[in-house]
C-alpha cells in the first residue's frame, strides 16, 4: 500500500505555485506561474497527437472525453483525421455557440444589410444575450443567434429585389426587423403591429416577425400559437420553419421554467420531443430535418437520456462516426459525466476514471472496480479491460502475474504500449523490483524527443520508488516540466514548456515529492553532500546549496555552513563575496549574527529548496508579492508520503530533529529581527549592526507577518533611532510595520 500511495502522490503532486514577477502579471491577476510535471487531467502529449492515437500514458483522472477516445483506438478504431478537430473542439469546450459573438457575424452582416436603406435611424449595437430571470442578472442565454441576423440581412436582399431599397415596403419590413431584435437583451417587449395589407408576402413576412419578436421577448405561449398559425398556411415562405420554431418555444420556455441550469418541465420538452417527431415524419418538411433532428437530439438528452447513451455509444463505435460526430461525442460525454450507463465503451470510462480531487488528493478506486476490470479482461481479453486491469489490480492479487504476461504479449508498436508497461511497471516495481528498475532506466535513456515530458516523468516517478542511494535519488530529482503557466482559475493562460522556457536555462526542477523529501526528511548532512554533486542541474544546485546554507545557519550548525562556502562559490559567486562577514568572523556570535545578516539582505534565502519554477525575483530583491524569505515551517500531514528506502532511520531521526528547530524559528520577520535585537544588545558596537536594525525593520514589512511581528519591528525602529541617531541607516528608516 505505501508504494501505491507514493505513486499517486507523484502523479496528483504535480502543480507547484511560486509568485511571478510584476511585470509578467496579467491586468486582473496577480496570477501565479506554476509548473505542471504531469498532466492528471490532461494527456501528457499534445491533443493533436492524441486525437491522433499517439496517447502517451493513458491515467485514469483525465477527462472522461479523452478516455473515450483512448478506448477508440485501444480498440482498434483509429479517429479519421477529418473528426480530429471535433474531437479536440469537445476537449476545448468548442461546442454550440460561441458565447463571444464577434462583431464580423451576424450583427455586423445585419447592420451592413440595413445601411442599404435611407431614412432609418442608427442602430450601435445589439446585446443578443438575456438574462435567465430578473433574479439572476448575471446568469444569460444567448437569445439572438447569429443565424436569425444572417437570415434576416438575406431576407432584407430578397425584399429589396421585389420591391427596391427606397419602397415604403421595405423601410417598414426593415423597421419591424428592428422591433425585433430590439427584444435579443430580454429587457425589451417591443412586439410589430400586425400589418393591414393586400401584399400576402408582406402579410406573411410581418406574421413571421411577431412570432420571433414574441419569442425573443419571452412570450413563448404567444410565439407558440403565432408559429402554429404560420406553420398552417401554405402560402407564407415562412411556414417550413414555423413548425420548427414552435417546437423551439416549448423548449426554450421549459428550459426557462427554472433558474437551475440542471432543472426544466418535462412534460413541456416532451410536448417538444412530439412536435419535433412530427416534423422528422413529415417528408413536406424535408428541408427541416437537419435541424430538426439536432434539436430532437437535444431534447431526448433530456427526456430518454439512458436510451440516448446506449444510442451514442453505438456511434462513438462506428469506424465512421458521422458527421455530427462533434455534438454526439459531447452529448455522450455529459451524458456519462452524469451517471448514465453505456455499454462497453460507458462501462470502462466509468471503472477507469477518478475524479481529480486536486494537488493533494489520491484518487481512491474501489474493491468493486478491482474485480470487476479483471472479470472483464477474463471475459474479452480486449487491450482496454487490460489497462484498466493493470491499472486497477494491487501487486499481491492472484491475477497479477498473469496480468503481467498479457502485458509482456502487448507489441511496442500498439497504441497502448506505453500505457501498458506503465502499470506493469507499477506492479513489477513491488514483484520484480530489479527488473522494473532495469526497465525503467532503458525507457528514461531513450533519446530526447521520444518522450513527451509529462510521459516522462511519469516513469521517472515510478523509477523514484526504486532509489538504492543518495546518487541515484539526485539523477532522478529533477524533471523537466510538461506545462509552464499562469493560474487564472484554469490552464488558458499557459503554454506548452517548449515555448514558455525555451529562454531559460533552468527548465528542470524539482517535483513536489523531491522538494519535499529534500526539505523535509534529509538530514544537513546528506544536504550537504547534495549540494556538492554535480548530478543536479547547477541552478537546482545553487538552490539546494543556499537553502542548505541557511538552514545550517539557523539550526546552529556553522560547521556546515562553512563547508559550503566553496560550493556557493563556484555556483553563487556574487552571494559568496557578500558572505566575506560570515567566513571572516572569529566566534560563534559573529559568525551566526553575520549568517542572519546575510539572510536579511537576500529575501530569496529560505532554509527549503523550491519545488516548481524558482523565485522570478533576483536573489536580493525584494519580491512585491511577498514571496521573500519564509512563513514557517509547515505541520506535518496525518499522510506524508513515502519515502526512498535508502534514508536510515537514523537519517530520519536527524532530519526531524533539525525541523523541530527550524519549527522553533517562526516565519522569518519575526526570527531575523529576534536574533538581531538580542545580537544588537550585547554588540551594540558592531557596524553592521545599525544595517541589520533597518534590514529587520524592512523585513516586517516584506515578510511574513503576525500580530508579533509588528511588536518586533517597533523595538527594532526604537533601538536603531535610540542608539543610532545619526547612522546613514537610521535616516533610512522613517517607520515601522
Amino acid at each position: 500500500m505505501a508504494l501505491r500511495l507514493i505513486r499517486w502522490f507523484l502523479i496528483v503532486s504535480v502543480v507547484v505555485f511560486v509568485l511571478v514577477n510584476p511585470a509578467a502579471i496579467y491586468s486582473c491577476g496577480p496570477y501565479m506561474e506554476e509548473a505542471v510535471f504531469v498532466q492528471s487531467t490532461e494527456p501528457q502529449v499534445s491533443q493533436e497527437d492524441f486525437a491522433t492515437g499517439k496517447l502517451g500514458i493513458v491515467l485514469p483522472t483525465m477527462r472522461q472525453s479523452y478516455l473515450i477516445v483512448a478506448y477508440r483506438y485501444l480498440s482498434g478504431l483509429p479517429l479519421e483525421s477529418k473528426y480530429r478537430q471535433d474531437a479536440m473542439d469537445v476537449w476545448n469546450h468548442k461546442v454550440g455557440s460561441n458565447p463571444d459573438i464577434p462583431e464580423n457575424d451576424g450583427t455586423k452582416t445585419w447592420k451592413e444589410a440595413r445601411i442599404k436603406i435611407s431614412g432609418l435611424q442608427t442602430v450601435s449595437g445589439y446585446d443578443v444575450y438575456s438574462p435567465v430571470s430578473p433574479d439572476q442578472p448575471y446568469q444569460t442565454y444567448l437569445n439572438c443567434s447569429r443565424d436569425a441576423f444572417n437570415t434576416a440581412a438575406a431576407t432584407l436582399a430578397a425584399r429589396i429585389e421585389k420591391y427596391s431599397a427606397d419602397s415604403v415596403a421595405v423601410r417598414e419590413w426593415v423597421s419591424a426587423q428592428d422591433q425585433v431584435f430590439k427584444n435579443c437583451d430580454g429587457k425589451a417587449q417591443v412586439v410589430p403591429a400586425v400589418l393591414d395589407s393586400k401584399d400576402s408576402l408582406l402579410r406573411a413576412d410581418r406574421n413571421y416577425q411577431i412570432a420571433a419578436a414574441q419569442f425573443y421577448s419571452r412570450k413563448f405561449d404567444d410565439a407558440l400559437s403565432s408559429f402554429d398559425a404560420i406553420a398552417k398556411d401554405p402560402a407564407s415562405p415562412w411556414a417550413g420553419i414555423s413548425s420548427y420554431l414552435a417546437a423551439r418555444a416549448l423548449v426554450r420556455k421549459s428550459n426557462l421554467s427554472s433558474t437551475d441550469y440542471n432543472k426544466f418541465d418535462v412534460e413541456m420538452m416532451k410536448a417538444a420531443q412530439q412536435r419535433l417527431e412530427q416534423t422528422l415524419a413529415d417528408p413536406k418538411l424535408a428541408s427541416m430535418h437537419a435541424p430538426a433532428q439536432r434539436l430532437l437530439d437535444y431534447v431526448r438528452f433530456r427526456t430518454e437520456p439512458t436510451k440516448r447513451v446506449a444510442e451514442l455509444e453505438k456511434v462513438m463505435l462506428q469506424p465512421d462516426p458521422g458527421p455530427e460526430f462533434l455534438h454526439h461525442f459531447w452529448d455522450y460525454t455529459l451524458l456519462l459525466s452524469r451517471g448514465e450507463h453505456g455499454e462497453d465503451l460507458g462501462d470502462w470510462v466509468q471503472t477507469v476514471y477518478v475524479d481529480w480531487g486536486g494537488v493533494n488528493a489520491a484518487p481512491v478506486q474501489s474493491k468493486e472496480a478491482v474485480q470487476h476490470a479483471v472479470e472483464k479482461w477474463h471475459e474479452l481479453h480486449s487491450l482496454p479491460w487490460l489497462v484498466a486491469a493493470l491499472q486497477l489490480t494491487p501487486p499481491d492479487d492472484k491475477n497479477a502475474s498473469d496480468l503481467l504476461a498479457a502485458a509482456n504479449a502487448v507489441p511496442a508498436n500498439s497504441m497502448g504500449y506505453l500505457t501498458v508497461r506503465y502499470y506493469a511497471l507499477r506492479l513489477m516495481a513491488v514483484t520484480k523490483p530489479d527488473e522494473a528498475r532495469k526497465e525503467l532506466d532503458a525507457t528514461l535513456a531513450r533519446p530526447e524527443g521520444e518522450l513527451a515530458p509529462g510521459t516522462r516523468n511519469l516513469f521517472n516517478d515510478e523509477r523514484k520508488t526504486l532509489l538504492t542511494s543518495l546518487p541515484d535519488f539526485l539523477a532522478h530529482a529533477a524533471e523537466v516540466p510538461s506545462f509552464v503557466g499562469y493560474d487564472n482559475g484554469n490552464f488558458e493562460y499557459g503554454a506548452p514548456i517548449s515555448t514558455q522556457l525555451s529562454k531559460r536555462a533552468d527548465t528542470a526542477f524539482f517535483n513536489a515529492y523531491s522538494a519535499k523529501v529534500l526539505s523535509r526528511y534529509m538530514p544537513i548532512a546528506l544536504l550537504l553532500e547534495a549540494a556538492q554533486s554535480s548530478s543536479v542541474p547547477n541552478p537546482l544546485r545553487r538552490d539546494l546549496a543556499r537553502s542548505t546554507w541557511t538552514r545550517a545557519v539557523l539550526i546552529g550548525d556553522l560547521a556546515t555552513a562553512n563547508k559550503l562556502q566553496p560550493v556557493l562559490e563556484q555556483l553563487d559567486h556574487p552571494l559568496w563575496k557578500t558572505m566575506e562577514p560570515f567566513r571572516s568572523a572569529s566566534n560563534d556570535s559573529d559568525k551566526h549574527f553575520t549568517g542572519v545578516f546575510v539572510i536579511l539582505n537576500n529575501p530569496g534565502l529560505r532554509p527549503s529548496v523550491r519545488a516548481g519554477v524558482l523565485r522570478s525575483a533576483t536573489l536580493g530583491e525584494i519580491d512585491n508579492y511577498r514571496d521573500n524569505w519564509w512563513c514557517g515551517e509547515p505541520a506535518e500531514r496525518a499522510t506524508e508520503p513515502p519515502l526512498p528506502s535508502f534514508l536510515s532511520p537514523a537519517d530520519l531521526s536527524n532530519a526531524k530533529q533539525e525541523r523541530e528547530k527550524l519549527t522553533a524559528s517562526e516565519s522569518a520577520p519575526n526570527y531575523l529581527t529576534s536574533e538581531v535585537l538580542t545580537y544588537a544588545t550585547q554588540h551594540p558596537e558592531n557596524p553592521l549592526v545599525p544595517q541589520a536594525l533597518h534590514l529587520s525593520v524592512r523585513a516586517t514589512r516584506y515578510g511574513c507577518a503576525n500580530p508579533e511581528t509588528t511588536h518586533l519591528s517597533e523595538k527594532a525602529f526604537q533601538l536603531l533611532h535610540q542608539r543610532y541617531p545619526d547612522d546613514e541607516w537610521t535616516k533610512k528608516t522613517k517607520y515601522h510595520f
